[in-house]
């Protein structure tokens, strides 16, 4: 639903706009599983509508399942824009055990435990051995543009 709003912009350009949720939408997956389904949303897209020009844009998570889909997954996506994707689940876990998770919106109990929990996400990052973007993207051989922004409070623009 993020990206929704440009939609109006691709179709206006004569893109095929196919949106979809993925399963795993809220869920600790670090992106792995949201990749499969990204990779079969695209192989279905080429296969059904064969589109002359087929990008894959995602963002945040979405942008995590994206990349790992085209580096990985070998998702037959003609370009990628992969905006405010974290560059692994340790980076963001750290990024949210100083202070970020304040921001999220949750309730303030969830915020509290997850605060004095907070070593538990790194450690659950690395015991998964999700695929990350940043080793993802060296699988990447399609155009891809990259956008992150300053002043993301979620994804900083260092990652």
């Amino acid at each position: 639903r993020d990206l929704l709003p440009a939609a109006p912009s691709y179709l206006g350009h004569g893109f095929c706009v196919v949106a979809y949720d993925s399963r795993w939408r809220g869920a600790v997956s670090w992106g792995a599983s949201e990749a499969a389904d990204a990779a079969e949303v695209v192989r279905w897209v080429r296969s059904t509508l064969s589109p002359q020009h087929l990008l894959l844009h995602g963002m945040s998570q979405g942008a995590v399942a994206a990349t790992i889909a085209v580096g990985l997954h070998r998702a037959p996506a003609d370009s990628l824009i992969v905006e405010s994707a974290f560059s692994s689940p340790e980076a963001i876990a750290s990024h949210l055990r100083t202070g970020a998770i304040s921001r999220v919106p949750i309730p303030e109990v969830l915020q509290r435990i997850a605060r004095r929990c907070s070593w538990v996400v790194p450690l659950l990052a690395r015991l998964s051995l999700a695929p990350t973007a940043l080793e993802s993207i060296r699988g990447v051989t399609v155009p891809t543009m990259l956008v992150a922004k300053t002043g993301d409070w979620l994804v900083p623009f260092e990652q």
